[in-house]
């Protein structure tokens, strides 16, 4: 049965709701957001240094990145992520350190290098060699 429109006053759904393409004025939570997907693809880069790795724990939407670095580091891009599925257009980031020490690389994304399909973490200052960085990120469209 194919619906043009339907008008409900309430609803109570007992288990799970699958929707696609929701589209509403406001949108109001009364608990956790709890976000959920593929994960992004992580690649070290050259301020990294040789042999860095660099991980994620979460999904396009949110998650927790480390980044342990190698030898040789410099300053610039640290990482590229690739998203596990693209965005219609280039999201908005909310991005921040997650440790005291990588409050100290000045780590940040440039939202003039991001697309639909991924971002790069930049940093201004020099990464210590075999340092372990985290960063905590929230992205929407």
């Amino acid at each position: 049965t194919n619906l043009t429109n339907l008008t409900v006053a309430n609803v109570i759904i007992t288990n799970s709701l699958t929707v696609q393409n929701l589209v509403t004025t406001n949108l109001t939570i009364n608990g956790h957001i709890v976000t959920a997907g593929k994960t992004p693809t992580i690649t070290p880069q050259v301020a990294a240094g040789q042999g860095a790795t660099a991980t994620i724990e979460g999904n396009d939407t949110s998650g927790t990145i480390t980044i342990t670095t190698g030898t040789n580091t410099t300053t610039e891009q640290l990482a590229n992520i690739s998203f596990a599925n693209p965005y219609n257009k280039a999201p908005r980031i909310v991005f921040s350190p997650a440790s005291r020490e990588s409050t100290k690389v000045g780590a940040y994304y440039d939202p003039t290098q991001t697309t639909n399909s991924g971002y790069s973490i930049m940093v201004d200052q020099l990464p210590q060699p075999s340092t372990t960085y985290t960063f905590i990120y929230f992205i929407t469209q």
